[in-house]
């Protein structure tokens, strides 16, 4: 009777931990749920293919498998043998792919006439090898899914891959001395360069491995799937165009330490990016770096950051504010144009230049502050600047550009000299005026101006009166345009030349004095001078330029001296008013 109770207890303790291991009693009423996805080998359900990657099947969490399956892993790519037929499932390489041929090798150039959405590169071609792979080969081809590189290749060109948007796999052949594949996506040899994302892979996130030391040029460009990538603090350097068009990436931790020199507008149209950290070992924000991202809000530039590329964050529309280190000592052409959200910026001591359209199209920029190191203002580099009520520019600055302030139509005044313009005798650069605004009515030029530049007083349309002085030699394109309340002009001596549409549209102005000294007077000049009445035209001129009175109803008669030779197309189209005209023998 004690054996067969001791027989039952163990037949009873031998089920129970059957069960517990199990993890299925009755007790716990335990339904199969077949969602692990385990890669391990007794979920194996097929081993990888040249095309396909390995299939298990669904688990359990009581370590039951089910009958579905998922995919893991990449395909073992094609090897293939001298006649470009793979050694394992018998499959050519694809046909109609376009090569250029160079010291008996061949670089495959693009995909020609191939049709294949899972494309085979040869080894050979023509009897030689292809070893390359060039620029943009299979660029934006939104049909390939999958690519086997055979061991022949040896150097792959930039953006070979990019907006290759249904790329899912990217083989080697396990020959190959310079290329790797891990996961489906290309790397060098020793996995220190990410050369290639495939971007057409469903994953939302990725991370780059710990021990990849460089980004390649175009490496995620187009992968609109990815809202986030890390990484890592191994990274050294990142390529040109390495994330440009990641279209659902919102955040991004950058680390890079350098840019190899060239052009790298490295998140250009990542439309959804709204926030950037910065590493404190970044020294250079690259050329175009974050251009057209217009939901970027907010960035912090660590004092790391020595140089601000050209265009860096070109119309970053949504940017409202940002802070510019001391460390700062270069600010580029363009970097913060058209960032219309834009309501304040401090520039460093540190700076002792800004650009050309540097600010240009800051349409929500109120106010700013110009420091003591800065000597130039480059062309257009506040134009389109709407809002901006006041600047303080310091003695310091001994250069503006042509329409640095055009279109700054809420500017009052503009503090330099208690004056609107600038002038330099020492280096003899051009003086112009520095705001185009409405509300001034007059203004002296210093006699150390040399040129009246493109639209200096372009839609001043309160200006009266102005005084050229002698050492102005050329009034430049549209210098007096639109200054529609501008009733009479003195043109000294010493000008030589009148600029295209210098004085179009100033519809006041009733007389003016052209001097010996000019030789031409360009197209449109006094367009649509429809005030103007009589005007002498001195015997220095040889050339008028087509439009030149076009629309000065209000000219009754004019004179041209024989010096002149050529009259070009509707000179004096549209002078309604004019009853006599004498046209000499030298036209």
């Amino acid at each position: 009777m004690k054996k067969l109770i001791l027989s039952a207890l163990s037949l009873i303790f031998t089920i129970s931990a059957a069960c517990f291991v199990s993890g299925c009693s009755k007790k716990d009423n335990h339904t199969h749920s077949f969602k692990q996805e385990i890669a391990e080998n007794k979920y194996l359900a097929s081993n990888a293919t040249c095309s396909e990657g390995a299939r298990y099947y669904y688990s359990c969490k009581c370590g039951e498998k089910g009958t579905e399956t998922f995919g893991y892993g990449s395909p073992l790519g094609h090897e293939l043998n001298d006649d470009n037929v793979c050694v394992f499932c018998g499959k050519g390489s694809s046909i109609g792919l376009s090569f250029s041929l160079k010291d008996n090798e061949y670089t495959l150039a693009n995909i020609g006439d191939c049709e294949d959405a899972d494309i085979i590169i040869p080894k050979t071609y023509n009897g030689c090898p292809v070893s390359a792979i060039g620029n943009r080969a299979f660029s934006a081809c939104s049909t390939l899914t999958r690519v086997t590189i055979p061991d022949s290749i040896i150097s792959i060109g930039y953006g070979v891959f990019s907006y290759c948007d249904s790329l899912t796999n990217i083989s080697v052949a396990e020959n190959n001395q310079y290329f790797i594949s891990v996961d489906g996506n290309l790397y060098d040899k020793d996995k220190s360069t990410i050369i290639q994302y495939s971007i057409g892979k469903p994953d939302n996130s990725f991370i780059i491995p710990d021990g990849v030391t460089s980004i390649g040029d175009s490496a995620f460009s187009g992968c609109s799937s990815l809202t986030s990538i890390t990484i890592p603090e191994s990274i050294a350097s990142i390529g040109s165009s390495a994330f440009s068009g990641c279209s659902g990436l919102t955040s991004v931790m950058w680390n890079a330490e350098n840019c190899a020199t060239g052009i790298y507008p490295i998140f250009v149209d990542c439309l959804n990016l709204t926030s950037i950290t910065i590493g404190d070992n970044v020294e250079v924000i690259p050329y175009a770096a974050f251009a057209c991202c217009i939901n970027l809000i907010s960035i912090t530039i660590p004092d790391s950051v020595t140089s601000i590329g050209e265009y860096a964050f070109r119309g970053c529309s949504s940017l409202a504010s940002i802070t510019i280190p001391d460390s700062v000592t270069s600010i580029g052409r363009a970097a913060f144009s058209d960032c219309s959200s834009l309501t304040s910026i401090t520039i460093p001591d540190s700076v002792t230049s800004i650009n050309e359209v540097t600010f240009g199209g800051c349409s929500s920029l109120t106010s700013i502050s110009i420091p003591d190191s800065v000597t130039s203002i480059g062309g257009g580099a506040f134009s389109g600047c709407s809002s901006l009520t006041s600047i303080s520019i310091p003695d310091s600055v001994t250069f503006i550009g042509s329409i640095a302030f055009y279109g700054c139509n809420s500017l009052t005044y503009t503090e330099y000299d208690n004056a609107y313009y600038i002038g330099n005798d020492t280096n003899k650069y051009v003086v112009l005026i520095k705001a185009k605004t409405t509300s001034i009515t007059s203004c002296n030029i210093k006699d150390s101006c040399k040129f009246i530049y493109s639209s200096a007083f372009s839609g001043c349309s309160s200006l009266e009166s102005i005084t050229i002085p002698d050492s102005v030699t050329f009034i430049d394109t549209s210098a007096f345009e639109g200054c529609s309340g501008l009733t009479s002009i003195t043109i000294p001596d010493s000008v030589t030349s009148i600029g295209s549409s210098a004085f179009k549209g100033c519809s006041s102005l009733t007389s003016i004095t052209i001097p010996n000294s000019v030789t031409s007077i360009g197209f449109s000049a006094f367009q649509g001078c429809t005030g103007l009445t009589s005007i002498t035209i001195p015997d220095s001129v040889t050339f008028i330029d087509t439009s030149a009175f076009e629309g000065c109803s209000g000219l009754t008669s004019i004179t041209i001296p024989n010096s002149v030779t050529f009259i070009d197309t509707s000179a004096f189209q549209g002078c309604t008013g004019l009853t006599s005209i004498t046209i000499p023998d030298s036209v």
